[in-house]
Parts: C-alpha cells; sequence; structure tokens
C-alpha cells in the first residue's frame, strides 16, 4: 500500500490506518498487487476530525440587523433549525429578525458527517420588541388659562427614552413611567422623533405630533365718551383691536337711546332719542373675542341730552302803529336764544323779548333756543303778532274844479281802515261826521282847506288836507260902437269886465286902419273917448286889443275886435 499526499499513517503491508496519527485531510491511496504483473487500484480517502456543533446567539431586537451564529469551540454550521416563530436559515443560520416574533427561542445545530458520529448543539436567541410611543394632549387655550398637558404612551418594560421636538427644537426624556405627562406644557407643536426601551435597548421610531396653542387676550379700543342731542344723527366710530381678526360684541348696561340693547360688530350710526327733560347715558361696554379668546371688556358712554322745551307767550299793547310786541319763552332754562320776528328783523334777547312792528300784518314768529351743551330747538308760531293797520286818511270830491256858478261839492271818501271821520270843510261851517258828505260854499272866488280826519276804533288817526278853489268866472263885453258926441252916453269905448280878470294885469290898445297905434291904457276904468293928439279921430271903423289874465289862474288873454266910432 502506498498513499499520496503524507500525512496519513498507512502500514504499507497491511493497509491499516492510524487516525490518532494521520493529518486531516484528503489522500489517495494504491493498492499494488505483488508478482511480475502487478496491478494497481488507487482510492481516495478522507480523514475528518470529528465535527463541533458549539455556536451562540445573543439578544436582539426586532428591528436590528438579522444574525448569523458565532461559532465557538472550533465548532461549524450544520443543519440549523428553530421552532415557529423563529425564520432562520437552516444553513447559514442566519435569522430574518423582521419575519420572526419577538420572543427567547432554542436553536438547534446538528452536524451528520458520514462516517463520524453525529452531534448537535443549541442555544437561545432573544429577540425583543420594538417599543412604541404616541403622543396626545395638547390643545388650544387662552392666554391666562392653564395650559394643556402633553401625554406620552410607550409599549414596551421601560425605562424609556423618548425623542421629540418642540417647534423643531429636539428634547429628550428618560422616564419609568408610563405614561408619562409633560403638565402645563408650553406652547408649541410636539412631534414624536423616536423611543427607546432602556430594558431591552431597541429603539424604534416614532411619529405623531400634537400642538399646545395659546391664543392671546385681544384688546380693544373703544371710542371716548360721546355727548349728543336728541334727534341728532350719532355716528358711532368703529371699535379696533391690536389683533387682526378681532370680533366685538357689546352690551348697553345704561338706558336706550336709540343705540339698542346689544350688538355685534360696530354699533353704527343710529338716531339719539331722549324725549325726557333730563340726560339718558347708555353704557356700552365692548368684549373683544379672538379664536374664541374674550378680552378684558371696556366702556365707554352715549349721552343724549333732551332738547330745549320752547314755550312762547306773546303780549302786544293795544297802540297805533309802530306797536310793541313782548315775547316771552317759558320754556326750560336756555342760554342762547334767537328770535326771527317774521318781517327781517331779529334778535339775541333770552327772556323777555321787546320788539317794535312798523308796519301792519300777521308775522310768523320763529324762535331758536340752545342750551349749554349745544342742544337747540326750533318752534315757529304762524300768525301770532297780527297788527291792524293804522287809518289812512285820503278823499276826493267833485267837481275837482269849480266856479262860482256851482259851489254844491260832494266829497267821496277813500279813507282806509277807518271807522269814524270828522271833516273841516275850511270855510268855518260847522263840521261833518259822514262818511260821503255834500258841502255848500258862498258862491264867491276863494280857496279852502278841507281836512279829513280819519279814525279807527284803537283811536289811532290819520288826517288828510286838500285845498278847494271856488274860482271867478270870467264876463267880460266889448261894445262894438260908441259916439264921442259929448252927449251923456256912450261917450268912451272901453271892454266892460263884470269878473274874473286881473284889472293889475289889463291893457287896451286901439290901432287906425293903417296899424297904427292911437290909444293905450292899462286902467280897465280908462276907455277911449275918440281922440289922437288932442282931437277927435274920423268916424270908421277902428280894430281893439285887449290883454289881461284871468284872476284864478295864471292864464292870459289876447282878444281883437272891431270898433264903430259914429260922431
Amino acid at each position: 500500500f502506498s498513499v499520496s499526499p503524507a500525512g496519513l499513517t498507512l502500514d504499507p503491508s497491511t493497509g491499516a490506518i492510524t487516525l490518532a496519527s494521520s493529518v486531516d485531510g484528503q489522500y489517495s491511496v494504491t493498492y499494488t498487487t505483488p508478482g511480475v504483473c502487478p496491478t494497481a487500484h488507487t482510492i481516495p480517502i478522507t480523514i475528518t476530525n470529528t465535527a463541533v456543533a458549539d455556536f451562540t446567539f445573543d439578544i436582539y431586537c426586532l428591528n436590528g440587523t438579522d444574525p448569523a451564529p458565532t461559532f465557538i469551540n472550533g465548532g461549524t454550521g450544520g443543519v440549523f433549525t428553530a421552532p415557529a416563530g423563529v425564520v432562520i436559515n437552516s444553513v447559514t443560520g442566519i435569522v430574518d429578525l423582521s419575519a420572526s416574533t419577538p420572543g427567547t427561542y432554542t436553536i438547534t445545530n446538528d452536524i451528520n458527517i458520514t462516517g463520524c458520529a453525529a452531534v448537535q448543539a443549541t442555544d437561545d436567541i432573544t429577540i425583543y420588541d420594538l417599543p412604541t410611543a404616541t403622543i396626545s394632549g395638547g390643545g388650544t387655550v387662552c392666554q391666562g388659562e392653564p395650559l394643556p398637558d402633553v401625554q406620552f404612551d410607550m409599549t414596551g418594560s421601560g425605562i424609556w427614552t423618548v425623542n421629540y421636538t418642540v417647534d423643531f427644537a429636539n428634547s429628550v426624556l428618560t422616564t419609568p413611567n408610563n405614561p408619562h405627562v409633560l403638565t402645563n406644557a408650553s406652547a408649541g407643536v410636539y412631534s414624536l422623533v423616536s423611543v427607546t426601551d432602556n430594558n431591552t435597548g431597541c429603539t424604534n421610531t416614532a411619529s405623531g405630533n400634537v400642538s399646545v396653542i395659546v391664543n392671546p387676550t385681544p384688546d380693544v379700543i373703544v371710542p371716548g365718551n360721546l355727548v349728543y342731542c336728541h334727534g341728532d344723527l350719532i355716528p358711532v366710530p368703529g371699535f379696533t383691536s391690536s389683533f387682526g381678526g378681532t370680533t366685538f360684541d357689546w352690551v348697553n348696561l345704561g338706558v336706550d337711546v336709540g343705540v339698542g340693547t346689544s350688538g355685534s360688530g360696530n354699533v353704527g350710526t343710529f338716531t339719539g332719542n331722549n324725549t325726557g327733560v333730563f340726560p339718558e347715558i347708555a353704557i356700552i361696554q365692548v368684549t373683544p373675542t379672538l379664536n374664541g379668546c374674550p378680552g378684558t371688556p371696556q366702556q365707554f358712554t352715549i349721552s343724549v341730552n333732551p332738547l330745549p322745551v320752547i314755550d312762547v307767550n306773546v303780549t302786544v299793547p293795544p297802540s297805533c302803529l309802530p306797536a310793541n310786541a313782548i315775547f316771552t319763552n317759558n320754556g326750560t332754562p336756555v342760554q342762547n336764544c334767537l328770535w326771527s320776528f317774521g318781517d327781517g328783523t331779529t334778535s339775541t334777547d333770552c327772556g323777555l323779548s321787546l320788539h317794535t312792528y312798523s308796519s301792519a300784518g300777521c308775522y310768523d314768529v320763529t324762535l331758536t333756543v340752545s342750551d349749554n351743551i349745544g342742544c337747540s330747538s326750533t318752534a315757529t308760531y304762524p300768525d301770532i303778532v297780527c297788527l291792524d293797520p293804522d287809518p289812512i286818511a285820503n278823499f276826493v270830491f267833485d267837481p275837482s274844479v269849480t266856479d262860482v256858478s256851482y259851489t254844491n261839492i260832494q266829497f267821496e271818501n277813500l279813507s282806509e281802515n277807518a271807522t269814524q271821520y270828522t271833516w273841516d270843510f275850511g270855510d268855518n261851517s260847522q263840521s261833518s261826521n259822514l262818511e260821503h258828505p255834500l258841502h255848500t260854499y258862498p258862491d264867491v272866488p276863494a280857496e279852502y282847506i278841507i281836512t279829513l280826519v280819519a279814525e279807527n276804533d284803537a283811536g289811532c288817526v290819520d288826517t288828510a288836507v286838500s285845498k278847494i278853489i271856488i274860482r271867478d268866472i270870467l264876463l267880460y263885453w266889448v261894445p262894438n260902437t260908441f259916439t264921442p258926441d259929448n252927449d251923456e252916453y256912450n261917450q268912451t269905448f272901453k271892454p266892460i269886465f263884470t269878473s274874473g280878470f286881473d284889472p293889475m294885469d289889463y291893457t287896451l290898445t286901439i290901432f287906425n286902419r293903417w296899424g297904427e297905434l292911437i290909444f293905450e291904457s292899462h286902467n280897465h276904468n280908462v276907455g277911449w273917448d275918440g281922440r289922437y293928439v288932442g282931437k277927435l279921430v274920423q268916424d270908421g271903423v277902428y280894430v281893439w286889443k285887449i290883454e289881461f289874465k284871468e284872476t284864478m289862474t295864471d292864464k292870459r288873454h289876447t282878444k281883437y275886435g272891431h270898433v264903430t266910432l259914429i260922431r
């Protein structure tokens, strides 16, 4: 027998192998027959030590790296088996942790080599479940209210280390308490990151978040106290706040002066109402709210004052125009007054006010008053003052121009606003109280002053004066023949005036046929005696011219004619 390679202890004669002294390995053993024609046959042979199956596993977390067995004492792998709950690779012994169920298990390694005795080894493996963490609590509160709690709930056996963030800032807590409560947690967003079970050393990611929101307490800026009058349109300024989105609710804690009892938002504009005699005050309390959080209420007042009361009394003492009227306001005390008396004049007197009217008629009087707050009232009294007009004396007479031939004069009374009349006709005759008297004047030329006194029931009088002229009648005659023959008849030529001419404005001129002036006289009592330059003129026809003025007017007359002289 022969062996190759060296290392195998082989008896060449018998082929016996001494294992104790042989070296493990693979060999080729050849047997060659003796003789002249030897025959050789080679077989392989393997020398192996007895197998060792020893190995160990450790403690692992479910999310750890899949572990392989650690061989000890020269152990090698065989066939790995595990009870249900563990997923293991039978060849490599690698445990699939994520597919396994947490727990403690016994792993077996069986080695069964042909020619060798079977060996087996076991070891325990522990797979820990991963801890979990959840977060709860939080919430929204108003500034000044107690802060909410934030609670962490874990699984596992603890102690736990929890990693989380507050508004993205890292924070860590280690606690044996489950659950763990953060009381009065400060404002922020709490987000889980991971949790570690310090008892097992296993760490797991965690998620979930809660928020602690502290809404600010809003403020409210209200208007200052407002003072208005009854009937005013009251614009209440809007409410404002330092915080956008703030809403407002208001309630009236005082008297409803037209604003109402409550409302949301701004008050707006309303008409003030106070029909009493004393000021009335609305107390408006405004509460701001932001995200459900009410702020501190603020108050302001709206005072509505009553309007001054006007009560006018007027007294007009009997009198003729101009007439006085006394006005009195008996209403509530006022500070300022403005009277409008209806005739274009005004007064600012309060209390008694005296006004003089110069014209008759009915007058509307208006009084506007205001108090020390500025509230004003206006009242108009139609036709509160009515004044009768004074008499207006006036008359005419017919005929308006007359002469001594007609002296019966009819008077027509045109007076206005009178009830009694007194006539003085100017001729020293008895007066008359008739409305339209007829009066006869003497039939002599004259001028008379007529006076009419017209009187009303109040004793007011007016006088009208006029003049009537009784004219003379212009009566004259001019003869056409005279005979200056020295007898006692018809010796001179002259016009015969009976009445109506002015003897102081008189001229008589005589002309011969050639137009030569042969006589002139300015005295109506002196006529032409038929002489010229002391001599009696010849018989014939002569031209005369008379110039004179009427006694009752300024009218002048010029008359021409012919006169025949016969001797």
